[in-house]
């Protein structure tokens, strides 16, 4: 009895604590889909999450301290709904671009003087393929498909660890924003450690019909110098020991810009990508990619989306190209439908993705699938 007196206690706690934070939401992404892909004799079929956008769960809250300033945080991580996975768990689930743990987590102020935030952060670029990529967070983002083999980062879906961030109070129609962080993840930021230090800058002009964006990354690696070499009898030779080189290389990393462009005509809303990186750690030193968009409506309730993207390698000529097509239907305001087709091909020697999975080079990877998007 006294158990569960103390237990009633603690939920009453736990609720009347739940009741005062008011300023703080629930929120989140339950996605589904049915699909399948084809690749040379590979054939698959897949029960997915996120085909439309990556299912998660997040709380966000903002406070007024006073004075024209506010406190604000957001926690959000990923779900993997079809499986056995807990929250957050990095499991793969067809969408390569909704795998990661922790989507975003930070705290900030924010107030006249613009807004500071930090913590595990969607990073400028990320935000740059979401304006102008109308694929962008799907299973069949063409942009996430085309740069797969090269490593574009700059084309992909990233966010940064241990980041800062500063986004400037509006001039005119133009957003400034800026980022740093000096331990990114490598896997994030298309770089070859764990010591990376990254800088981000942003521009974006928004005025009515048209938007227009570019951002500017640079990553530097840090490697670690060698070893030298450990003394045993069979690393003498002729009484001399031989050690290992002084020092790997110092610095290392990235760089590269995307500029993006859209224009709603109401009829269709047309956008496009252009980015290029520079690479200093192997010998596909650049990079460079387009990606073409069109959102039209075609009712009240449904829109088409069509996208293309093609990057290519310089040193090799290595090129893929991925194509989608999709339509969404919005049930309610909350809950649509959508299906879709998608496809990659490479050529000399490019490789196509699509669904997590790899082709051979020169061969085309098709899909497609048909699913149920609800936002709460």
């Amino acid at each position: 009895m006294q158990k569960k007196i103390i237990a009633l206690a603690v939920a009453a706690v736990a609720s009347s604590a739940a009741f005062a934070q008011s300023n703080v939401t629930v929120y989140g992404v339950a996605d589904v889909y049915a699909g399948g892909l084809t690749t040379g004799s590979t054939k698959a079929s897949v029960i997915g999450s996120g085909g439309l956008s990556g299912s998660r769960i997040g709380f966000k809250g903002v406070e007024d301290l006073g004075g024209g300033t506010s406190a604000l945080f957001t926690i959000e991580y990923a779900v993997a709904m079809d499986g056995n996975a807990g929250l957050g768990a990095n499991v793969p689930n067809y969408n390569p671009a909704s795998t990661t743990q922790t989507r975003q987590a930070f705290a900030g102020l924010t107030g006249a003087y613009g807004t500071v935030i930090a913590g595990r952060l969607q990073t400028l670029v990320y935000n740059q393929n979401a304006a102008f990529n109308p694929t962008f967070g799907t299973a069949a983002d063409t942009t996430q498909s085309a740069s797969k083999e090269s490593g574009m980062a700059l084309f992909t879906q990233e966010r940064l660890d241990n980041a800062i961030a500063y986004v400037a109070p509006k001039i005119g129609d133009v957003t400034l924003a800026a980022a740093y962080t000096s331990n990114a993840s490598g896997s994030d930021v298309g770089a070859t450690g764990n010591n990376v230090k990254a800088y981000e800058a942003s521009a974006t002009y928004a005025n009515g019909p048209l938007t227009v964006g570019g951002v500017y990354r640079k990553v530097n690696d840090y490697v670690a110098a060698a070893t030298p070499a450990v003394y045993t009898p069979s690393s003498l030779t002729a009484n001399t020991l031989t050690t290992a080189a002084a020092a790997a290389t110092a610095t290392d990393g990235n760089n590269g810009y995307s500029l993006g462009a859209s224009y709603d005509f109401g009829v269709a809303k047309v956008s496009a990508l252009s980015a290029v990186q520079n690479n200093n750690h192997d010998s596909d030193h650049k990079i460079a990619g387009t990606q073409l968009g069109v959102v039209a409506p075609v009712s009240a309730a449904g829109a088409v989306i069509l996208s293309q993207a093609t990057v290519k390698i310089s040193a090799s000529d290595k090129t893929t190209t991925s194509n989608a097509l999709l339509y969404k239907h919005n049930l309610s305001k909350r809950t649509s439908l959508y299906g879709g087709v998608a496809s990659s091909k490479g050529s000399n020697g490019g490789k196509g993705y699509e669904l997590g999975v790899q082709g051979a080079a020169n061969e085309t990877v098709n899909t497609y699938l048909v699913g149920l998007n609800h936002a709460f």
